[in-house]
């Protein structure tokens, strides 16, 4: 007995107008179990999702760095930071109502642009926050030189 669809993703890529799925044969044996229908194929660009080491810079790096001379916590000025530019619109008890957003649904270039309007913040304070690509160099010099 055939299952009925409710939605079936895969990932892929898109080589000479045709879309060809990561894993052509799980995507042809899982389709084979649901019953036929009428279906609706979008195609959109995957997403690179925000890295490990954007956050780590976020949080080891830029927030401390503030933290020092503001005297807030970390988790303060993620608050507030997010408040400041991730604000979205939330209707309740018939009210509109502006809280902070959330960095989850963030792509990798929305929390580079996040970053970056932290950054421009703490230099608007006078923070001087140093740049990703500095730390990675120090940081290669260190493992290079051990």
């Amino acid at each position: 007995m055939a299952k009925v669809l409710d939605s079936f993703i895969f990932t892929g890529s898109l080589k000479n107008g045709r879309v060809v799925p990561k894993n052509p044969r799980y995507v042809k044996g899982s389709l084979q179990m649901y019953e036929d229908c009428e279906i609706r194929v979008a195609v959109e660009r995957k997403k690179r999702g925000k890295s490990k080491e954007q956050l780590g810079y976020l949080y080891g790096v830029v927030y401390p760095e503030i933290s020092r001379f503001t005297g807030h916590t970390v988790s303060e000025l993620d608050l507030l930071m997010k408040h400041k530019f991730l604000k979205q619109k939330v209707l309740w008890r018939g009210l509109d109502m502006m809280v902070a957003g959330s960095k989850a649904p963030l792509t990798s270039n929305e929390l580079a642009e996040f970053i970056q309007n932290v950054v421009l913040e703490a230099n608007e304070l006078g923070i001087s926050i140093p740049p990703p690509d500095k730390l990675a160099a120090i940081d290669r010099t260190l493992t290079t030189n051990k």
